[in-house]
C-alpha cells in the first residue's frame, strides 16, 4: 500500500474522533460532514478497497454518519449508510 494510504487512514481516524465529539455535542451537521468526509478520503483509492483495508474504521465512520443523519432528520441518508454496513457484514 502506498504511504499516503496510511496518512489517509490516520486523517480519517481523526475525523471519526471529531465526528463522535460533534455527535455528543448535538452538532449533527458537523458530525455528518466529518464522517462522510473521512469516508470520501478513504474511498479515493482506486487500486485498493477501503472496506477491505480498513473495515472497522469504515464501519465506524458509516455508523457515526448514519447516527448524525438520523438525529438531524436525514433519514434517507441514514438508511443508505446503514445499508452500506449491512452489505459488508
Amino acid at each position: 500500500m502506498p504511504a499516503d494510504w496510511f496518512e489517509r487512514v490516520e486523517l480519517a481516524g481523526l475525523n471519526l474522533q471529531a465526528g463522535r465529539r460533534a455527535l455528543a455535542l448535538v452538532a449533527f451537521d458537523n458530525a455528518y460532514s466529518l464522517a462522510t468526509g473521512a469516508i470520501a478520503i478513504l474511498e479515493d483509492d482506486p487500486p485498493g478497497d477501503a472496506w477491505r483495508d480498513a473495515s472497522i474504521l469504515m464501519r465506524d465512520l458509516h455508523l457515526t454518519a448514519a447516527q448524525a443523519a438520523s438525529r438531524g432528520g436525514q433519514f434517507e441518508q441514514s438508511e443508505r449508510l446503514l445499508g452500506a454496513i449491512a452489505e459488508r457484514s
